[in-house]
């Protein structure tokens, strides 16, 4: 009997990894609480593994841009005017030698000349047309989606949209559930076919459908790949990733240009075919591994442990070691050392990140949470609806400024470059606000600074026609805000996903997007509301941005935080930051538990914070 319990004591030590002459394993029970940050720190942050991994994902990411914006040159507007055949309408031979027919681009005309000067004695809607080029160089000429049609011609971009929207709510979770990489693949696959697809439809009809499904499968991998490029770097690194990651979508509007100027005067379904074959790009999410993170939360333990070897293994590092690093702490929890059910270990490291170690054990920090634990939870449901209105406006206001600014003279290729190209300093700026500051303090000011922008350049606009001076001083405040409102909404990519925990980093990233498509497909009718009151559009949306000011201060900071694997870590920083607000030692208490002050992250030494124990069931006091 003592044999068979001194067996069955060694095979516990074994399975969890504490038994000193044995190695340490990985479980499902210790899976959980492994440090994702510390793996990548003995990686190595910019290891052979990681580039790798980065370069293959900014590889497949490339489409994300074409379902999008694709419909501004396979939709580009074009020259038309009445086909000759609708002169037969009209009765020339019941006027003088001096009458004539004039075909405009929607009516045909007869001109008696008079007189007193040219009369319109006759007018006639067109129902055929002809263009510049016998070939249709755009779906809208191939359809005749012109004059009295040319609200149809906008169907598509607003499809779009709303497919956006629908895939964000509906294409996330499933991510959430059965992989990043798995949805990745599937929806890069069914977003190769709509876009191919899209050069043959047969009718208009057909034509809206896919444009519908293909917003729908681009939120499929466009959120999910985001996700995976944050969990792929550590903690210190995750400003850096916006930076990449914004920049991998300029380079991906930027490359539609060249695309579009090659196959100018032909057929549009020749370049919605090559736009099409991008997706092809997506291959090399063929050759990439499961997010690590997603893996070990969901305790995939056969899989986290080839992952883990094969970085090791490409970074020339040694998998024991990494095990014994990453599982240390949970050897010194089963000894009861600085064991709470909440918060366990906390610590500052030389990033000055803040690190919060984890117990699956404790019910309220469930691994596997789903949507309604968020309805559940004050903290959670307030920030969902903030970061959510807060994309929404970030939206709506890009394209109230778009829609308020001086429209740029010359070749319509070259300024749709230059936008695309206002979006590098945009980005740069914001890499470097956010180095310097923290998110919601950088989410802030930029959404602010577009706010007062765009009112102060609607103001300028009742003047602008007087002087050419303020016209030009209009212009000036248009870009600015345009600068300002793409560096919020690059935040905001940012900044979301370091909100929610691991299980429902999809669903409240894809809700934030499903939100600012909502909104982006409503801004037609701004366009109405501005033929009737140029003011109007630009007050509401100036007054959405300092609205969402207000609301953002409400927002817990993440800098220098490690990403959240439970909805109690969350609703501790929370906690956390309002008592901060009303004691200057910035400490976080939970009543009945224990208080933990924080070392401020730009301490140069780097050194952690020393922990004094109290006995029994005494707080403990972290300085």
């Amino acid at each position: 009997m003592a044999t068979n319990s001194g067996r069955k004591a060694l095979n516990q030590e074994e399975e969890y990894g504490l038994s000193a002459a044995a190695a340490p394993r990985l479980t499902k029970e210790n899976s959980a609480r492994v440090d994702v940050d510390d793996v990548w720190h003995y990686l190595g942050r910019y290891g052979r593994y990681q580039v790798i991994n980065i370069l293959l994902l900014a590889f497949s990411v490339w489409p994300q841009s074409v379902s999008i914006l694709s419909g501004v040159f396979v939709g580009m507007s074009v020259n038309h005017r009445c086909h000759n055949d609708e002169a037969a309408s009209l009765q020339l031979s019941d006027y003088s030698n001096g009458s004539e027919i004039i075909m405009g681009e929607c009516t045909a005309q007869v001109v008696v000349n008079t007189s007193s000067g040219p009369r319109v004695d006759q007018e006639t809607k067109c129902s055929k047309f002809q263009y510049d080029s016998d070939v249709p160089t755009s779906f809208l000429a191939e359809w005749d989606l012109v004059c009295g049609s040319e609200t149809l011609g906008q169907l598509p971009q607003m499809l779009t949209m709303l497919g956006m929207m629908v895939g964000a709510v509906t294409l996330p979770p499933v991510g959430d559930r059965f992989g990043r990489k798995t949805l990745g693949l599937a929806s890069h696959f069914c977003h190769l076919l709509v876009s191919v697809g899209l050069a043959y439809v047969p009718a208009f009809e057909f034509f809206l459908l896919l444009k519908f499904l293909s917003g729908a499968f681009n939120q499929g991998f466009m959120v999910t790949q985001f996700i995976m490029l944050m969990e792929l770097l550590p903690t210190e690194l995750r400003t850096f990733m916006s930076l990449l990651a914004t920049m991998l979508w300029v380079f991906s509007v930027l490359s539609l240009v060249p695309f579009a100027y090659l196959f100018m005067g032909y057929n549009w379904r020749t370049l919605q075919l090559a736009y099409g074959l991008i997706s092809l790009s997506s291959i090399a999410l063929l050759c990439m591994d499961e997010s690590l993170r997603w893996l070990l939360v969901n305790r995939k333990v056969k899989r986290a442990s080839r992952l883990l070897k094969k970085a090791c293994r490409h970074n020339g590092k040694s998998y024991e070691t990494l095990l014994k690093r990453v599982l240390r702490e949970d050897v010194a929890a089963t000894n009861g050392e600085n064991h709470h059910p909440l918060l366990q270990n906390n610590y500052t490291n030389k990033e000055g990140v803040i690190g919060v170690g984890r117990d699956v054990g404790d019910e309220t920090a469930k691994i596997n949470p789903s949507f309604r634990d968020v309805l559940r939870s004050n903290t959670m449901r307030n920030i969902s609806f903030i970061v959510t209105y807060s994309w929404m406006v970030s939206s709506l206001t890009y394209y109230g400024i778009t829609l308020l600014s001086t429209s740029l003279a010359g070749d319509p290729y070259l300024n749709f470059l230059i936008g695309g190209l206002l979006e590098i300093p945009s980005t740069i700026c914001m890499f470097i606000c956010l180095s310097r500051f923290g998110r919601k303090t950088v989410a802030i000011g930029f959404t602010g600074a577009a706010g007062v922008s765009l009112l102060a350049a609607v103001l300028v606009a009742t003047l602008a026609a007087k002087t050419y001076s303020l016209s030009l001083v209009q212009t000036a405040l248009t870009l600015f805000g345009k600068f300002c409102i793409s560096a919020s909404f690059n935040t905001m990519w940012l900044y979301t996903p370091e909100l929610y925990p691991t299980n429902l980093r999809n669903v409240g990233t894809g809700m934030s997007s499903m939100g600012a498509r909502l909104a982006a497909s409503a801004s037609p009718f701004f366009s109405i509301l501005a033929r009737k009151a140029i003011w109007a559009p630009g007050a509401l949306f100036s007054a959405a941005c300092f609205l969402c000011v207000f609301l953002l201060s409400f927002l817990p900071e993440t800098k220098f935080r490690e990403l959240p694997s439970t909805i109690a870590e969350v609703e501790a920083w929370y906690v956390h930051d309002r008592q901060a607000k009303k004691s200057k030692n910035g400490s976080l208490t939970i009543p009945g538990q224990f208080t933990k002050v924080i070392q401020a992250p730009d301490n140069d030494d780097g050194d952690d914070i020393d922990e004094d124990k109290d006995g029994g069931g005494q707080d403990k006091d972290f300085k």
